[in-house]
Parts: C-alpha cells; structure tokens; sequence
C-alpha cells in the first residue's frame, strides 16, 4: 500500500475512492459488452448443421442440369426432370414466354414487345402454359403411382 507523503488524507482518499470507482464502473461495462456479444454470437462448435447448410452454398456443374433452353440469347438451365420433361412438350412460343417470366424474369409488357404482341394475349399465353404444365406433371405423377 503507497502512501502519499505532504498531501492531505482527505484529498489521498477522494482520488482513491474515485479510481476505484472508475476501474469498477469499466469492469461492469466490459461485462456487459461479453454479455451482449454472447447473445448475438454463437460458437462454430453451437451450431446446427441444419443451420450451416442453410447458410453454405453449393457448387452446379452444367453436367447437373437436365436440359438447357436458349430463350432470346440466354441459356436457361433446368435442374428438376418432371419440369423439364412438360416444358419440352409444350410448344416452344409458350414455352418461351413462361421461361422468360420466371426464369429472367422479364415483364408481360416487355415479353410482348420482343414478341410483337400485347401484353394480354402474354399472359393469356402464359396461364395457357402453366395449365398444360400442371396438367403434364400431374399425369406423370398418376403413371408414377400406378406403377
């Protein structure tokens, strides 16, 4: 323990009173911050797998696609095979149309445009050509379950 020689008690004893309260005060406060980074952090080891596959990405090859369709310069690339089975049974102008929809994903207003046509007869084409593909991958589905 230092004492301070020449210096009144009083004055010794205020300063220490205060240092101490200050380097209480900044212990709490670092507390606190551990305490919030805790809540909104978690170890790596914590973690759900489920969560880190969430998270993650996963490489696709070209070789993991099961048709290709090339629609105004872009290649479109369809992964699932009921998909691309009742997209190429479709006829290739409504194909077209759903393929520029949902996969550019392109307006009515500009699809009618590339293809000289209004935009309602777009969408008329469109719902025409989502029924059909309903259609085609509901009957599949009923010949998967009848065999």
């Amino acid at each position: 323990h230092y004492e301070f020689k020449n210096v009144d008690s009083k004055a010794t004893q205020d300063l220490s009173a205060y240092i101490k309260t200050v380097i209480r005060h900044r212990a709490i406060d670092f507390y606190r911050a551990i305490r919030r980074s805790e809540k909104k952090e978690m170890p790596f080891a914590e973690i759900m797998d489920d969560l880190l596959n969430s998270i993650g990405t996963e490489d696709t090859y070209s070789t993991d696609y099961v048709a290709v369709f090339e629609v105004c310069g872009e290649k479109v690339s369809i992964e699932d095979e009921q998909l691309a089975r009742a997209l190429k049974a479709i006829e290739e102008r409504k194909r077209n149309i759903v393929l520029q929809y949902f996969f550019i994903g392109d307006t009515d207003t500009y699809i009618g445009k590339m293809l000289d046509c209004s935009r309602a007869n777009v969408t008329k084409c469109r719902i025409q050509a989502l029924d059909k593909l309903k259609q085609l991958i509901e009957e599949e589905k009923e010949k998967c379950q009848k065999s």
